[in-house]
């Protein structure tokens, strides 16, 4: 059988979510000529939303924990309307308005996800599951970093604990079966402060342990002006690098809770 006929650019971009489109939009400036290629139908990543269990994305009342001015990209201000901390409907409205900005869509391959890459003789070749295939001189992959789950927990601290394991990707609102139960949240990410905000006035009780450490600043404060957030957000982020190394914990003894919920790199998982 005859390999179908490649086409041609000299970058390819794997993955049109945040990081991908930036990628595309970029090379484009420097003269490149550019494909995205992108499995969903959306562009957008994570943050368009799915309820599918088996697509990961954000859940379905995740709002940005960083401030619109610190979340936004420098020559794309957010509307003032998305507010000072979007939602991700509003971060999906706002992705898809960065590609009609800057003339995107042209480069942009939807429903083509990427079955194997291999290098040749300094030529990049991608073969997508549709059957297309491209070849490229660079190759830039916006996959993500964390779309497999880090399970480590499961074979040392939670070993020996019995129920039914379910991963973040499954969680798009809180869990019924969970209410009234004590719930122990390990992991710090942003998957974790999803959880929190959902689980925490539906359970019994929430210990949220943090095994990296973490320090928090309010959205809002009142010794600020006008109670903008944008000052938080810098200084929170200086701040995470200081005071983290000297606040590790412990998650304790797993036995004491029916649920626990695990987010390490951004991904988490429901034991119960």
């Amino acid at each position: 059988m005859s390999e179908p006929e490649s086409i041609f650019h000299d970058v390819t971009v794997i993955g049109a979510g945040w990081s991908g489109l930036m990628a595309c939009k970029y090379m484009l400036e420097f003269g490149l000529t550019v494909t995205t290629l992108e499995k969903r139908s959306e562009v957008g990543g994570l943050w368009c939303y799915s309820e599918d269990p088996n697509i990961v994305t954000v859940m379905r009342t995740t709002k940005t924990t960083s401030s619109s001015s610190v979340t936004e990209m420098s020559d794309f201000p957010m509307p003032e309307e998305i507010g000072y901390f979007p939602k991700h409907a509003d971060i999906f409205t706002y992705l898809k308005s960065y590609c009609d900005k800057f003339k995107l869509w042209p480069h942009i391959r939807l429903n083509h996800g990427v079955k194997s890459v291999e290098k040749r003789e300094n030529i990049w070749r991608i073969e997508c599951e549709n059957g297309s295939l491209f070849t490229s001189k660079f190759l830039i992959i916006c996959t993500g970093c964390v779309q497999k789950p880090n399970r480590v927990l499961e074979q040392t601290l939670l070993k020996d604990f019995a129920g039914k394991i379910y991963h973040s990707s499954e969680l798009k609102s809180f869990v019924p079966e969970h209410k009234g139960k004590r719930v122990m949240l390990i992991g710090g990410g942003e998957t974790a402060s999803d959880v929190v905000e959902e689980w925490c006035d539906n359970v019994d009780r929430l210990i949220w342990s943090i095994p990296r450490g973490m320090h928090f600043f309010r959205k809002f404060a009142k010794i600020l002006p006008n109670r903008q957030p944008q000052v938080l957000d810098k200084a929170s982020s200086r701040a995470m690098k200081f005071v983290a190394p000297f606040t590790k914990g412990k998650p304790g003894n797993p036995s004491n809770y029916y649920v626990i919920l695990l987010s390490l790199s951004f991904l988490s998982w429901v034991y119960r």
